[in-house]
């Protein structure tokens, strides 16, 4: 919030820091839960310390869950959105929240901690465009060339190469959102 009429608001929530990290802590969960407090810590900027003092004001909102990797994994009950249909194969934006709504450690839920490596380049802090293919982060696309558009699509060792008939859904999405043609699709293998 920038401009005049947000002071009051900045204010507000500078004057009230744990009201402000219930607020954040509640905007995660919304939004990307179930979320551990590693993933809200790290996605927020907020130490543990203030995430677990806005878990405690939250918990008669809040559900638990022991995940895979022993971490509990909060949700909020009631008035929050039901799980997203997942589509098979998905062509996701560059810094998908995906990847920058969850703690480092915590991705290997979505995608091999190798092909993470391959995917966000931390020596410069890029980030391929991911696809997900059966629930996993399984390779990256691009689009190439000025008049006629090509898509190439990388997918990852030990991974399942998607066919263009897997593509013709996330293809139709993208053209759409992009407002651009794709002439044609290639379909490759990362080394």
């Amino acid at each position: 919030m920038l401009g005049p009429a947000a002071r009051e608001t900045r204010d507000a929530w500078i004057a009230d820091p744990q009201a402000t990290a219930t607020a954040i802590v509640e905007r995660h969960l919304t939004a990307y839960g179930p979320s551990s407090r590693q993933d809200i810590a790290w996605w927020s900027g907020l130490g543990l310390t203030a995430v677990n003092g806005a878990i405690a004001r939250l918990a008669d909102r809040l559900t638990d869950a022991t995940g895979p990797d022993g971490r509990i994994y909060w949700s909020l009950v009631g008035d929050v959105p039901g799980p997203a249909s997942i589509p098979e194969t998905a062509l996701l934006p560059e810094f998908d929240a995906l990847l920058c709504g969850f703690d480092p450690p915590a991705r290997a839920r979505f995608v091999d901690p190798a092909h993470y490596d391959i995917l966000w380049k931390q020596q410069n802090g890029q980030l391929l465009a991911p696809v997900l293919d059966q629930g996993r982060l399984a390779g990256y696309w691009r689009i190439g060339g000025t008049s006629k558009r090509v898509l190439t699509v990388t997918a990852f060792s030990g991974a399942r190469r998607p066919t263009k008939a897997h593509l013709a859904e996330p293809i139709a999405a993208l053209e759409a959102a992009m407002d651009l043609h794709i002439a044609s699709v290639e379909v490759t293998r990362h080394p």
